[in-house]
């Protein structure tokens, strides 16, 4: 609910691995908020979250260290670089990546700007180290909301690969976005909110 107003109900689905789930909405449908509980960073007024057969909050520590949360805020540092933001993010997880912050920035073809404080970056460069720490991450589940926002042609087309990869090495992918992605060679379902709506 957001005040008085359900934002959606009847809601069920199941994501399996080696599988992205694309939400869609039109806006104020509730897509964030559904992220937010996904993610455990809210409770659901009814129903519930479950992962591996049991509640998400049950045993919690284990559900965040399978998950990977990327919400509107992208939560960098803006007075270290990206190096110093992904760094810091990798020793804080009990198990990262197989790829070094050097090689996934470059991918992300961020690697020039690399040293500078993160608030002299464009938003599509900070949006680019956000989707580097999610892949650093060594989550199954990646959870994403707008991941697209503020990339041009060449970020999204990374992105997608990035994407494709992780879903073809068993991972999860919940996402939002306005985008269209083309996801064509991996197992994907679009799910609309406003068909659950209140």
């Amino acid at each position: 609910m957001r005040g008085y107003s359900v934002l959606f109900s009847s809601l069920s689905f199941t994501v399996q691995p080696a599988t992205a789930l694309h939400i869609k909405g039109a806006n104020g449908r509730g897509k964030t908020s559904l992220l937010r509980i996904l993610s455990g960073l809210r409770q659901p007024d009814q129903g519930t979250v479950m992962w591996n057969g049991a509640s998400i909050f049950k045993d919690r520590t284990l559900y965040l260290e399978n998950i990977s949360y990327q919400g509107h805020e992208i939560g960098l540092k803006g007075d270290l670089n990206a190096i110093e933001n992904l760094e810091f993010f990798s020793r804080m997880k009990t198990e990262t990546g197989n790829l070094g912050v050097d090689k996934v920035l470059q991918r992300l073809d961020v690697d020039h700007v690399s040293m500078l404080p993160c608030s002299q970056l464009s938003a599509g460069q900070r949006q680019r180290i956000a989707i580097a720490r999610t892949v650093l991450s060594g989550a199954r589940l990646w959870i994403l909301d707008e991941p697209g926002t503020a990339l041009d042609q060449a970020g999204l087309q990374v992105f997608e690969s990035i994407l494709t990869e992780h879903i073809e090495l068993g991972g999860m992918v919940i996402f939002t976005s306005h985008h269209d992605f083309r996801l064509d060679s991996i197992n994907h379902r679009n799910l609309s909110l406003d068909q659950y709506s209140g």
